[in-house]
C-alpha cells in the first residue's frame, strides 16, 4: 500500500484524525502468511472471511477451473503427516524461518549465508518464474525443495497458473 511502502522515517509524521498512526511488524511476514495456504478453509468453496474466494474471488475461480484447488487439498491432507510442513510451520510462526534456511544452506550458498539475505532468497523462491527453475540462479530453490517438498509443493501448485499468483495471495493477506 501507500502506507507500507513510504519511507519508515517518514511513518512517524502520519496522524489520522489528530492521532498517531500505529505500526505492526510481523517477524518474516511472508512465511508467516504462506503458513495460512495450508489451512484447507482457506480453499473452501465457502466464502468466509479469510478464503481464496473472499479475498480473490477471480483467482478462486481460475484455481478451481484449472483443478489446483483439488490438488492443493490434496496437498493439504498428506502434508499433516509430512515432517518438512511441521518443521516450516513451527519457524516461520515463531519468526526463525530465515535464520533456519540461513543455517542450514548458508555454507553451501552465498545468497543465504545471512538472515537478510536468506530472507531476499526466500522471496524470490516464493516470486519466481517456474519455468526457470533449472537455471544455475535457483540452486538455492532446488535444495530448499529436496528438503522442504511439501512447502515447495504448495509454492508450485499455487504459482501454477501464473507465478504473480502467490504474490497477489500473499499481498491480500497483509
Amino acid at each position: 500500500t501507500v502506507l507500507s511502502s513510504m519511507p519508515e522515517s517518514m511513518r512517524g509524521f502520519l496522524k489520522y484524525d489528530n492521532q498517531e498512526l500505529v505500526a505492526v511488524d510481523i517477524s518474516n511476514s511472508q512465511p508467516f502468511h504462506f503458513c495460512y495456504l495450508f489451512n484447507k478453509d482457506f480453499w473452501s468453496a465457502r466464502q468466509h472471511t479469510c478464503s481464496l474466494k473472499a479475498i480473490h474471488t477471480g483467482l478462486y475461480t481460475v484455481f478451481d477451473q484449472t483443478g489446483q484447488i483439488t490438488k492443493i487439498r490434496q496437498l493439504i491432507k498428506q502434508s499433516k503427516k509430512q515432517k518438512d510442513v511441521a518443521n516450516f510451520l513451527t519457524k516461520a510462526k515463531s519468526g526463525e524461518i530465515y535464520e533456519e534456511i540461513s543455517e542450514k544452506y548458508g555454507e553451501r550458498y552465498a545468497s543465504l549465508r545471512t538472515r537478510e539475505k536468506a530472507k531476499v532468497e526466500f522471496i524470490t523462491f516464493l516470486n519466481f518464474d517456474l519455468t526457470k527453475k533449472e537455471h544455475s540462479k535457483y540452486g538455492g530453490y532446488r535444495q530448499f525443495a529436496r528438503d522442504y517438498p511439501s512447502i515447495a509443493g504448495m509454492m508450485e501448485l499455487v504459482k501454477g497458473s501464473h507465478y504473480k499468483d502467490i504474490s497477489t495471495i500473499l499481498q491480500l493477506f497483509e
